[in-house]
């Protein structure tokens, strides 16, 4: 499955010390958005602050990439200059739900084509049948989406 390249990454940046403080990938609005998401209580005060004396601490390092370019990029960024609002943990978590150990996937994958139900990849991947039913669906769907990159 081809992907738009609807996606971008950003900086915020303090305009006082002209530092990047965060880097994040997103599409539509989200680099502006100080509420929802996965941004710490501090990052997110921060932000409002900044909104809240006329400052848009938003400057858009790179536009019209794919999500994996983004992703790839976003990645790179945070660990060559380690923002204080991004968490290195965070972002390896985030590689690991995005990028996946491609076995698991295509075990999963695998499992699926060959009948067996959500709920029984769950318990067989040690997942809890009854509230991860859409783990399973997004690992399916990601192996789909990257077979072609594997």
């Amino acid at each position: 499955m081809n992907q738009l390249p609807t996606n971008y990454v950003y900086r915020h940046i303090d305009p006082n010390t002209k530092e990047t403080v965060y880097i994040g990938m997103g599409t539509s609005c989200r680099a502006f958005r100080a509420v929802g998401g996965h941004r710490s209580d501090e990052h997110r005060e921060w932000l409002k602050n900044q909104y809240a004396v006329g400052n848009c601490p938003v400057v858009f390092e790179a536009t019209g990439l794919t999500k994996t370019e983004a992703h790839d990029l976003e990645r790179d960024l945070i660990h060559k200059e380690e923002p204080k609002f991004n968490s290195l943990s965070t972002l390896e978590h985030k590689n690991s739900k995005r990028n996946g150990d491609f076995e698991l996937w295509e075990f999963v994958f695998n499992l699926k084509e060959s009948g067996f139900t959500l709920k029984n990849i769950a318990e067989l991947i040690g997942l809890n049948p009854e509230t991860n039913q859409m783990s399973v669906s997004r690992y399916i769907k990601y192996y789909k989406e990257n077979l072609n990159n594997v």
